[in-house]
């Protein structure tokens, strides 16, 4: 069944990117549509009043520096409009006119001084940093005084960040961007933090060192919808926007910090829009109509199982099944994401999800023990740890090679389909790699930072003598021979795959997935390797990527 097979991802450098529709079932429906998304920034400018203050982005190629913004408009109740490197569409100068005071977010490799130079009699301030992370922590700075926050990766969180630019807007709380996995930020009293996005984009090392409450879902559909539900729990009205590009989404915050903004798409569950006045921002070239069908069912026959410590934790013994009234039977649909490491003694609650062919959602949470080491099951039993012949046949240098020349094939073949640069194999990427994937196997967890907290294996590793979640890089530190920039993680029980067939699995499983796709496509990636290994009941499968 599908839920036996994990994925994760991590990025600590990645990208991003950027329609009139059948009405939805809503109250009253109205719209902000311009000729471009120059012209539909400036249509919202128009709906925000009198206002003396403006934000200058440039989103043509990229929302990095913009990511930001949103705190920064609200508290000065400035609309965020775009321009271009080197010049300002007329679009924007227009709504410039009256403006005395603008504010331009990135430095001179974003928006050039051929821009300021348009903007004679005008006070100036341009916010920037050495790179995007830097530019959200000054913009953090001139905030000022806040207690909210929000912490997102910022490499490959651009959805994420964009789900709460407007709640970040009205509760003029900054968005701190990081690399997923540490901060040069420190926790400031006073102020409650908020991750947005799942383990495989912000770490739990971070949710620690912020004392953080975690907003996600399985997608940027889902993460945007617990957003919503979370800051605009009785909306009036809500404000929609294409979920990618992202651009209207942050465009629109500062008019609608006290709405909110929904996130959609063709596929996405729209079902939030029903009932509700909405505006759509921008053109789209779909419908967006709520469903009102049935949602599937997922059903279980225990809810809770225990396992040794050594054991593998096997999903099939919950007895997961799942229906749906159109679909039939879809209990081969049944996925999970964002697994916690379940290598050390404790109680966990997961997570499982299913998605009709009508794209609606259902899920079913379960809890796994994992008893302590000396503990005993009650029936007795004890698993087998020693290496059986079918791991050793996936952990030999020919399995190695075989899964590798596939996997090589099929993400350069994905990237020159996507107009990008192949990816070069990097010796101690792939070294790096197998590590990481028998790693997970010998501590039995699935997690992109291992927590050494109950073992202390490397209590000498852990960052300010305290954080015990440790990166492989830092289990391993001498082995990578270039920057170490990114992690995709598989894991399935399906052990007899061939070599072959287990690069097509994790190439597609990891292609079907937003932040893993992200990774295999990126633009500032340059080296890749992949690495396989088995304890002859699961396998773990990792991707690393460097630059």
């Amino acid at each position: 069944m599908k839920f036996k097979e994990k994925a994760s991802s991590l990025a600590l450098c990645a990208v991003l990117l950027g329609t009139s529709i059948a009405p939805v079932s809503a109250a009253t429906q109205t719209s902000i549509i311009g000729a471009n998304r120059y012209d539909t920034a400036a249509k919202i400018a128009d709906n925000m009043g009198n206002y003396d203050t403006a934000i200058l982005v440039n989103a043509d190629k990229s929302l990095a520096d913009g990511l930001s913004a949103s705190s920064l408009a609200g508290k000065e109740n400035a609309p965020i409009l775009l321009v271009k490197k080197d010049s300002i569409p007329k679009e924007t100068l227009s709504r410039l006119q009256k403006v005395k005071k603008v504010y331009i977010i990135g430095g001179t490799a974003a928006v050039s001084s051929n821009v300021t130079n348009q903007l004679a009699g005008k006070e100036i301030t341009r916010i920037e940093g050495s790179n995007r992370i830097e530019t959200s922590e000054n913009v953090a700075k001139l905030v000022g005084n806040y207690n909210e926050a929000f912490i997102v990766n910022g490499n490959k969180g651009e959805a994420d960040a964009m789900s709460v630019a407007s709640v970040a807007a009205r509760d003029k709380a900054p968005i701190i961007l990081t690399n997923g996995t540490s901060s040069t930020q420190n926790k400031k009293s006073g102020v409650k933090y908020f991750v947005v996005g799942g383990e495989a984009v912000v770490s739990n090392s971070l949710v620690n060192k912020f004392g953080a409450v975690r907003l996600s879902g399985s997608d940027r559909y889902k993460t945007n919808r617990a957003v919503v539900q979370k800051f605009y729990p009785n909306p009036g009205k809500l404000y929609y926007t294409k979920g990618n590009p992202l651009v209207d989404a942050l465009t629109v915050s500062s008019l609608a910090k006290n709405d909110g903004v929904v996130l959609v798409s063709p596929k996405s569950d729209n079902s939030i829009l029903k009932g509700k006045n909405t505006v759509q921002v921008g053109g789209m070239n779909f419908s967006v109509n709520p469903s009102e069908d049935s949602k599937p069912v997922i059903t279980s026959k225990v809810d809770r199982v225990e396992f040794a410590y050594d054991e593998n934790v096997d999903f099939q013994k919950f007895g997961l099944t799942a229906t749906d009234k159109t679909d039939g039977d879809i209990t081969d649909k049944i996925v999970t994401y964002n697994l916690p490491n379940l290598g050390n003694p404790g109680e966990y609650k997961i997570t499982f999800s299913v998605t009709n062919s009508k794209g609606i959602e259902a899920t079913k949470t379960v809890t796994v023990v994992i008893l302590d080491r000396d503990a005993q099951k009650p029936d007795g039993e004890k698993p087998d740890n020693g290496q059986s012949d079918l791991a050793a046949k996936i952990n030999s240098p020919a399995y190695q090679a075989e899964y590798r020349a596939e996997f090589y094939k099929l993400i350069n073949q994905h990237r020159a389909s996507d107009g990008l640069y192949p990816y070069e194999v990097e010796s101690s990427m792939e070294e790096l790699s197998y590590l990481k994937s028998k790693h997970m196997e010998d501590l039995n967890y699935f997690a992109h930072d291992y927590d050494d907290s109950k073992t202390q294996y490397y209590k000498d590793r852990w960052r300010h003598g305290t954080y015990p979640y440790l990166m492989i890089t830092e289990i391993y530190p001498n082995i990578a021979k270039v920057i170490y920039s990114g992690e995709n993680i598989y894991k399935t029980w399906n052990v007899n795959l061939s070599a072959k067939e287990l690069a097509e699995v994790s190439f597609n499983k990891w292609k079907a997935s937003n932040g893993h796709n992200q990774a295999m496509l990126s633009k500032f990636y340059k080296y890749v390797g992949v690495g396989v290994y088995s304890d002859g009941n699961t396998i773990c499968s990792t991707t690393e990527f460097g630059e």
